[in-house]
Formats: structure tokens, C-alpha cells, sequence
């Protein structure tokens, strides 16, 4: 029943070879209890797969903090395509999308070069992370499917954090007491929201809302 055979790169701990004699074995079901299924499966599609992975709790929390980023850039996309009404594409961001989309399939076809292709999903990200707020609603929307699409085909399902409503009603409590210039009270809120475990970024399309720890 098996159709296709894959010889994988070896498995390592901190540089040794993952085994039980030597106290560094980590089981699938112990690893998910501090990570989620997405970051494991992350940290392995960011080595290619005739590689040897070397393990260590510092990869896991870079790769975590990885997966976050990307995540963050989605949501970032959800605000813009709720409150920019434009819709038009611009041809620089046409061709960025084009050319990632294109690098990431000649990535797979290449031996199935995840790191390859998932360098190429960062291509739109570290081009547009600074300037998000400034797409058009259908930028945001083309940029978003073609990322999602590419993530699903490797495995990577995304699956945004849900800000509860109490965080909500906070945030815009605090959006009409800065309209009001009650910066001191506004801060005071900010505050309590890092408390509750919730940060916020004032953006030019309102407040962007995102828990501290994500994985």
C-alpha cells in the first residue's frame, strides 16, 4: 500500500543522535504538549527532507515565534481587507505575488524543497510587512489566498487566534478616549490588556489586537 518511499535526514539532539540510552528522546506526544501540531510541523518543513534535523528547545521557540509572525501578517491583512475599500492591484504587488507564487511551485519541484519554498512565502512578508496598512482591500485579499493556498499545500493550516470579546470592548473603549485626548486613561487601558495577556498596536485602520503568546 505504500506508494512512495522516502529516506529522511537523521534526527539529532543538541548535535547527538536522538536515542533512549542517551536520555534525549522526545516523543511526538510530548513535544505537542508545549508546542502546537503547526510549529512541529514547521520546524521540520524548514529543513529539507534528506537533512539531518538538529533539535533543541531554542529552534522550537524560533520557529514558535516564526509561526506567530506569520500569523500576525494574516490578521494584519483581515483588518486591512475590513476597513480598506479599494480595490484596485498595483502592479508592483502583482508581480511580487506572481513571482513568489511561481518561486514557491519551482521549490517543490526541486525535491520537494521546503525551505525553499517557504523562503519564498517570506519574500511577500518581509516586502510588505512595514507597509501592510497601506494595501488595498483586494491586495490584502490576493496576498492572503495565495499565502493561505501555498501554507495549506505543505501541511500548514492556518487557524487565527480569536481575541475574546471582553479584549474587544477594552480596545474600543480605549479607541474613544484617545479620540478624546485622554492619553493617560487610554494607557491605563493599554495596560490592562497586557495584563489580560492581549497586546495592541495602533494602526492608521484602528487598534490591531494579538495575544502575547501564540503557537
Amino acid at each position: 500500500f505504500v506508494q512512495i518511499w522516502m529516506h529522511t535526514g537523521a534526527l539529532l539532539v543538541e548535535g547527538k543522535k536522538m536515542s533512549k540510552s542517551l536520555g534525549n528522546f522526545i516523543t511526538v506526544e510530548d513535544y505537542l504538549q508545549k508546542y502546537s501540531p503547526q510549529v512541529l510541523r514547521l520546524l521540520v518543513l524548514k529543513h529539507q527532507y534528506r537533512s539531518p534535523i538538529d533539535y533543541s528547545d531554542k529552534l522550537s521557540l524560533e520557529v514558535t515565534n516564526e509561526w506567530s509572525n506569520l500569523l500576525q501578517f494574516l490578521s494584519k491583512l483581515n483588518l486591512v481587507k475590513k476597513f480598506n475599500k479599494k480595490n484596485s492591484v498595483s502592479k508592483n504587488i502583482a508581480s511580487l505575488i506572481s513571482k513568489a507564487d511561481l518561486a514557491f511551485y519551482e521549490a517543490m519541484q526541486d525535491d520537494f524543497n521546503t525551505p525553499k519554498a517557504l523562503s519564498s512565502l517570506h519574500l511577500i512578508i518581509n516586502e510588505l510587512q512595514k507597509r501592510v496598512y497601506s494595501l488595498t482591500t483586494k491586495e490584502a485579499k490576493l496576498i492572503n489566498s495565495t499565502l493561505t493556498k501555498n501554507l495549506n499545500l505543505i501541511g500548514l493550516v492556518v487557524k487565527l487566534p480569536k481575541i475574546p470579546i471582553k479584549i474587544i470592548n477594552l480596545s474600543k473603549k480605549r479607541e474613544l478616549i484617545r479620540s478624546n485626548k485622554q492619553f493617560i486613561k487610554a494607557d491605563g487601558l493599554r495596560k490592562e490588556m497586557n495584563t489580560l495577556g492581549y497586546t495592541v498596536e495602533d494602526t492608521p485602520l484602528g487598534s490591531f489586537l494579538w495575544p502575547q503568546e501564540t503557537s
